[in-house]
């Protein structure tokens, strides 16, 4: 049985990605996708889940070639943090560690498969196809 722990998700680079090192000298990089919800709310408009993400060691070094508004697929796992704040309120978050990206399209074009190196399946692949429905740059709420 493989990891039950997996998620998959498809969405829009939200800012500039930085790649940092940790106190140990590990690369990282952290980044929000835009990620469009499946159905519409009361509004008649579809809404959009912010998803913070995590990219270790070698890989975080692909990052530097995403733009913001670039589609991208991750592939990773969900992390559940909790710390208290200052007025002793307990927070928890969800951060996902990213084991796995491709760039789906750039950005700056909505049929962008030009010349890429990135790892993507081809256009006859169901899951791309679907990827194309995600909001485009002017219905972003950034």
């Amino acid at each position: 049985m493989g990891a039950l722990n997996s998620c998959n998700f498809v969405g829009r680079v939200t800012k500039t990605p930085e790649i940092s090192k940790s106190g140990n000298g590990k690369e990282y990089c952290s980044f929000t996708i835009a990620v469009k919800k499946e159905y519409k709310g009361a509004n008649g408009e579809y809404g959009v889940d912010f998803l913070n993400c995590i990219i270790w060691g070698g890989r975080a070094k692909y990052m530097g070639y995403i733009k913001p508004t670039d589609v991208i697929s991750v592939q990773g796992s969900a992390q559940q943090s909790t710390y208290t704040k200052e007025g002793g309120d307990t927070v928890n978050s969800i951060t996902f560690n990213i084991s796995s990206v491709s760039k789906v399209s750039s950005g700056d074009s909505d049929n962008s498969n030009g010349n890429n190196n990135e790892t993507q399946e081809e256009n006859n692949d169901e899951f791309y196809e679907s990827s194309k429905v995600l909001a485009t740059k002017e219905e972003m709420p950034f």
